[in-house]
Order: C-alpha cells, then sequence, then structure tokens
C-alpha cells in the first residue's frame, strides 16, 4: 500500500519550502501529486529511477491552469523553492498567461470535479506500484 508523503509546516510558504526540500532530495513515483496553497504538482516521470518532472498547477476559481512543467532532478533547492514561491504568490492573468502557454503546448484546464476523480485513480495506481 501507498502511503502518501506530505510537505510539512504551519504556513503555505514553509510547506513550499519543505516541499522543495522534498523534491530536490528524493525521488517519488510517477503520479505522486502535491496539493499546497494555490498549487498543484503532479509527477510526470517515466519512472521513479528517471529525471523527476513535474507539471505545475495554479488555482483559479474552481479550476486548475497547467502553465509550466518542471524538471526537478535539475535544479538546485533555491531555485526550486523560489519558483514555488513565486507561482503561488503570482495572480495571474490567465488571458495573457493561456496565449503564451498555449505557443508552447502547455496550458491545460481542469474543473476540481474532475481533478477530485483523477485523485481517485492515481491513489488506486499508486496503491498497486
Amino acid at each position: 500500500m501507498h502511503v502518501k508523503t506530505e510537505p510539512k509546516g504551519d504556513t503555505t510558504e514553509e510547506k513550499l519550502k519543505d516541499l522543495s526540500q522534498m523534491l530536490t532530495k528524493r525521488t517519488f513515483c510517477p503520479g505522486e501529486y502535491f496539493e499546497v496553497g494555490e498549487l498543484l504538482l503532479i509527477n510526470i516521470s517515466t519512472s521513479e529511477n528517471g529525471a523527476q518532472e513535474y507539471e505545475v498547477w495554479k488555482k483559479f476559481s474552481n479550476t486548475f491552469y497547467r502553465f509550466e512543467r518542471l524538471t526537478v532532478s535539475w535544479m538546485d533547492l533555491d531555485r526550486l523553492e523560489y519558483l514555488l514561491l513565486v507561482y503561488n504568490e503570482d495572480k495571474f492573468d490567465f488571458n495573457k498567461l493561456g496565449k503564451y502557454c498555449e505557443g508552447i503546448g502547455i496550458l491545460k484546464e481542469m474543473p476540481m470535479k474532475q481533478w477530485e476523480e483523477k485523485k481517485i485513480i492515481i491513489k488506486k495506481i499508486l496503491d498497486e506500484y
């Protein structure tokens, strides 16, 4: 059975800093995800032994928007921590961001209801992993 690891801390900033530590110090199974503050990070790596890559989603209203992909295996702690803190705090203009992200092919929307359904599927997969 898979046991989900959660970042520790009393504030969103502390949790994001702990998450940065976790992601730069160890690897996680494909599909593993972390919800902290306004962010959702989903591991899209092909295996736990390869480069660790994450989709970064930002919550806006009742929808998550994927706007970035990060290969955390190639980042140092300070850089990842900085990016997560900025991404969480920034108030994105999704109209402008959408045009940029569509140009590089990464913008995607996911309603909260759809995410809740996906979490159930991911849990089942990780329990069997």
